[in-house]
């Protein structure tokens, strides 16, 4: 229960904080697997929901958090997921080396890019504080939420789940 009211907490903070929900931009990474850059237009903004996760194979709470985002990809394969990883703790561009040894101990089954801070500022449209961060899109792609910092899976589903009482409540905000 603490946690949901934490999480209830950071959804109404996200959006008193007067934040504008970015409409993601046709943004072209690196796709880790074939090794050319991709847009991730063709992923987000496609009538569903999508998760984002940024993340580093060099960052112990993003390994630690990986479970966590696979078994949420496990449990809704019908939302896309995609994983955005940058170097840690430089910000700098995703080492391509040190993502393949992860992928060695740790397989993943969702598409991969690399990209730098930049990259990520540019898809969310706002400041990259921390990582790892997941970000969640509106169907229609515009960027509904984004946390720094582990989540577990239950709070991603429960945002989706509760996106339209999460709006009325950011209407009756007003000016606060």
């Amino acid at each position: 229960m603490i946690r949901r009211a934490r999480f209830i907490q950071a959804v109404v903070l996200f959006f008193a904080a007067g934040i504008v929900p970015a409409q993601s931009p046709d943004l072209r990474l690196e796709r880790f697997d074939i090794g050319e850059r991709e847009s991730l237009a063709g992923i987000i903004g496609q009538g569903q929901w999508a998760v984002v996760n940024v993340w580093s194979p060099s960052c112990s709470l993003c390994v630690r958090e990986m479970p966590d985002v696979v078994h949420f990809h496990q449990q809704h394969p019908d939302i896309p997921l995609v994983g955005v990883t940058i170097d840690f703790p430089s910000f700098g561009y995703g080492r391509r080396k040190v993502l393949a040894d992860y992928l060695k101990r740790q397989p993943l089954d969702f598409p991969l890019y690399l990209t730098d801070q930049a990259g990520v500022e540019k898809l969310l449209g706002k400041r990259l504080v921390a990582i790892p961060l997941i970000a969640i899109f509106t169907p229609k792609g515009k960027l509904a939420a984004s946390w720094p910092g582990q989540i577990n899976p239950g709070e991603i589903e429960s945002f989706i789940n509760n996106y339209d009482s999460y709006k009325l409540e950011d209407n009756a905000l007003g000016d606060f």
